[in-house]
């Protein structure tokens, strides 16, 4: 098992820059984790206190500039020291493969929110045998996703089995496990307790509130560009044929079905942030005698990316969903990302 992990700091607020941050490592030292400051930051303060500052207390973090001060990682075999353990369990029996999948709660107490996403190439009928949880077919990543609300100590172990047209063993790997990233209704309540009792305006609560959105929406394009840039390594310099995004064609260095392959699942996870999350605000209006539905999107990456970032990412998504099952599409969902990152 491999963990790693930045502790990114993005000051807005140039009256805060001289901060300090009080980190609690959760007994980093009995795992075993290892640290790295950033090069400016007091590497004996931290490592003493736990507190992330600049060595030089004269000098200041950069404000509006996300700035890495904490690295951690850790490697091991044992794995009771793994939050989480999934077991997948493919199986052909002729006509059809079969698949078990498993989790076991480890390390952690508790989480909240959590999706497994199986990857599928096959575009037959899935059938679930069983399923702890919320069984959903996410059509723009191509995989299976597992929701859970919550898992602890009464839900430690459980279990899915579903089942699609016979499939290479391989194909259902690699699994990913995350939080979905949509908020429950239960933080949604506590938010508008908090703003009444700070007393904040509606208006200065949403655009905290978008803030947050915003850099969230980054983190999955992020993601989305850092694969971008792996096909693009993968096709190498000296291909001359615009192949698109298709997964059905093998490159140098890529396996059948998504080399490099969460860039689809990348931006499906933007789009299902966004959508699911209720940021897609609505309108109807009444136009020619008819009454319109229009969708307007109040956060928006407007003048955070490059225009040809931008045009790859849209052509990625709609290559995507162009070699998706027609028969299983889903009307104009691929315009949602272009839309929002406009």
């Amino acid at each position: 098992m491999e963990v790693k992990g930045d502790l990114m700091l993005r000051i807005t607020d140039s009256s805060k820059a001289a901060i300090r941050l009080q980190v609690s490592t959760g007994g980093g030292g009995t795992h075993r984790i290892q640290f790295r400051t950033h090069p400016s930051v007091d590497r004996t303060l931290f490592s003493t206190q736990g507190i992330v500052g600049l060595k030089d207390p004269k000098r200041l973090f950069p404000t509006d500039n996300s700035l890495g001060v904490l690295r951690w990682h850790l490697a091991t075999k044992d794995e009771s020291e793994a939050p989480l353990l999934n077991n997948c369990w493919p199986s052909d029996s002729g006509d059809e493969s079969v698949v078990n999948i498993e989790y076991e709660l480890g390390a952690n107490k508790e989480f909240r929110d959590v999706v497994i996403a199986i990857p599928i190439l096959s575009g037959s009928q899935r059938t679930v045998s069983q399923c702890d949880g919320e069984f959903v077919y996410s059509l723009r990543s191509q995989s299976v996703e597992w929701h859970l609300a919550v898992i602890d100590q009464s839900n430690s172990q459980e279990s899915l089995e579903f089942s699609l047209g016979a499939d290479d063993a391989k194909a259902f790997f690699p699994i990913n496990v995350g939080p979905s990233g949509i908020m429950l209704d239960e933080y949604k309540n506590g938010l508008e307790r908090l703003r009444d009792r700070l007393g904040l305006s509606k208006e200065d609560a949403d655009a905290a509130f978008n803030k947050v959105v915003k850099q969230r929406m980054l983190v999955y394009v992020n993601k989305a560009i850092s694969q971008l840039e792996k096909r693009s390594h993968l096709r190498g310099q000296s291909e001359e044929r615009d192949v698109g995004d298709d997964p059905n064609i093998k490159r140098a260095g890529a396996v059948l079905g998504i080399d490099a392959g969460s860039l689809p699942i990348e931006l499906s996870n933007l789009v299902d942030f966004y959508v699911h999350n209720g940021f897609v605000i609505e309108q109807e209006i009444e136009a020619e005698g008819e009454n319109r539905t229009f969708a307007t999107y109040p956060v928006t990456l407007r003048g955070d990316l490059q225009p040809k970032v931008y045009n790859q990412l849209y052509k990625n998504n709609i290559s995507s969903n162009a070699s998706a099952p027609r028969q299983e599409m889903k009307s104009n969902d691929f315009f949602l990302l272009p839309v929002s990152l406009n």
